[in-house]
């Protein structure tokens, strides 16, 4: 992996992150909304939300992963030339 696709990594991270928050913020506003509300027709909202946070914390994964695989393999090869 050459030292440009740290960048990659980044973009990964950013949107794993706003995803993960997006997710975040849809569950806290659900559970907000059914303490004052008695109806419990909100089960697709909270789908939504779990689908984004668990998107959300992979992307972030993934990204961590390639911009810690970018900044360690710096300087070395990352195929041997034969």
């Amino acid at each position: 992996m050459k030292p440009k696709h740290i960048g990659l990594g980044w973009v990964f991270m950013f949107i794993g992150a706003f995803s993960f928050l997006t997710g975040y913020n849809m569950l806290v506003r659900l559970e907000l909304w059914e303490l004052f509300t008695t109806f419990y027709t909100l089960e697709r909202v909270q789908l939504q939300s779990f689908f984004l946070i668990t998107i959300g914390l992979v992307t972030l994964v993934v990204g961590i992963i390639l911009v810690a695989y970018g900044v360690f393999s710096r300087g070395k090869p990352v195929l041997e030339p034969y």
